[in-house]
């Protein structure tokens, strides 16, 4: 199950921070997957209200960025939780996904920071390179692997729906990135 980004080139950026780390960064609308058959009435009403949340965040477009590994540590500076969790999964990719969201009036903030390993960064640098100097408007899609929240309950390190929506990320070691050309009646 995954968690994915969708857009086009125009609302991308490739470029070089003040720390010399290149860096992509975008907006795009999301769709998080969620199966349409809850475990079991114990956890209707719990599946419900991730659903209904679910939806409400579709209602905004994300921001993200990715990055490499080596970067993270000079770009993401108050960013303890994704610092720590780039030293345990040492060698491995990791996305964070980030949310606030009040229940008010107000709009929910979403967003994702992709960090990459040196290797696999270079190769999304690449493609994203290409893509903002394509003479035709490409499409990409970022993919975060994304079961579901924490139950009530649960002994498990991912957030449940209120901590995640009050700020604690969730993390996700599965991350992949594809590039193809826009259809002509997409424009």
């Amino acid at each position: 199950m995954t968690w994915t980004i969708t857009g086009r080139s125009s609302d991308v950026l490739v470029g070089v921070t003040k720390y010399s780390n290149l860096i992509i960064r975008g907006i795009g609308s999301h769709a998080p997957y969620f199966p349409s058959d809850p475990a079991g009435p114990a956890m209707r009403s719990d599946y419900t209200r991730i659903e209904q949340a679910l939806r409400r965040l579709q209602t905004v477009q994300t921001d993200w960025r990715i990055l490499s590994t080596d970067a993270v540590q000079n770009e993401i500076i108050d960013n303890v939780a994704l610092l720590k969790s780039i030293e345990a999964r040492s060698g491995k990719s990791i996305a964070e996904i980030s949310c606030i969201d009040r229940m008010g009036d107000s709009e929910p903030a979403l967003s994702f920071n992709i960090a990459l390993q040196p290797e696999a960064f270079h190769q999304v640098h690449e493609l994203f390179s290409k893509l903002i100097l394509s003479p035709n408007e490409i499409e990409y899609t970022i993919s975060v692997g994304f079961l579901t929240f924490r139950f009530p309950g649960a002994n498990t390190d991912t957030p449940t729906l209120d901590e995640f929506l009050s700020g604690r990320p969730y993390f996700s070691g599965e991350v992949s990135v594809s590039i193809r050309r826009a259809r002509d009646n997409d424009a």
